[in-house]
């Protein structure tokens, strides 16, 4: 999770890593962000021994 956005939002998500939350917790926490708090969208960068992969999730809405 984003370092600041973690640090103001979800100081308890700082530098942990969010494979081990529940799907539930992880779609509530996309909610909150983009209904919310108006993100434009949200990033998840998931990560294996070697190679990266980046998921988007938009609002939807074009700024």
């Amino acid at each position: 999770m984003d370092h600041d956005l973690a640090k103001e939002t979800y100081p308890d998500l700082l530098d942990r890593d969010l494979t081990e939350l529940p799907v539930a917790d992880l779609l509530e926490i996309s909610k909150k962000l983009i209904v919310t708090d108006h993100y434009l969208g949200v990033n998840v960068l998931f990560k294996d021994k070697k190679h990266y992969s980046l998921l988007r999730i938009e609002s939807g809405i074009d700024g």
